[in-house]
């Protein structure tokens, strides 16, 4: 038997990936993706980075808690004209929240947040009383 290209196939496959998705979507619990985030640690604590396209960040709330950090927010959906249709629809919009655990207690009093360009800066320094302290032997 000899295999012909057809060229609907390509047309085929974006389908059977779009059912996919749905289907997916029905039998699995999505993970919640959104924000993505980076997180690491630096000499003074930790910073974190997290993607917000489409966020007002009036409307971002921040929650800090020992050693716990939560996002919580909207993403608001692009509203369509009468006569228009997504082609294609990836970002996700609706309420968001995002619980995050360090390996360290936050200072939240010091803790500083800024947002530029859809995306999250957040400064998260770590409580002076779980910093290493170094001791100095005395040598008599």
């Amino acid at each position: 038997m000899m295999w012909r290209w057809n060229s609907n196939l390509p047309t085929m496959f974006r389908m059977l990936d779009e059912i996919k998705k749905e289907w997916d979507g029905i039998f699995f619990q999505e993970k919640n993706e959104t924000p993505k985030v980076n997180l690491w640690r630096g000499k003074e604590g930790a910073i974190l980075t997290a993607e917000m396209p489409g966020v007002d960040p009036t409307t971002l709330d921040i929650s800090i808690v020992g050693q716990t950090v939560t996002l919580t927010g909207k993403t608001e959906e692009k509203e369509l004209n009468e006569g228009e249709n997504f082609h294609r629809k990836e970002r996700k919009s609706g309420n968001f929240t995002k619980t995050m655990e360090l390996p360290f207690r936050i200072d939240a009093d010091k803790a500083q947040a800024s947002f530029e360009n859809g995306l999250l800066n957040l400064t998260l320094p770590q409580m002076e009383s779980e910093k290493p302290k170094t001791i100095t032997v005395k040598v008599s």
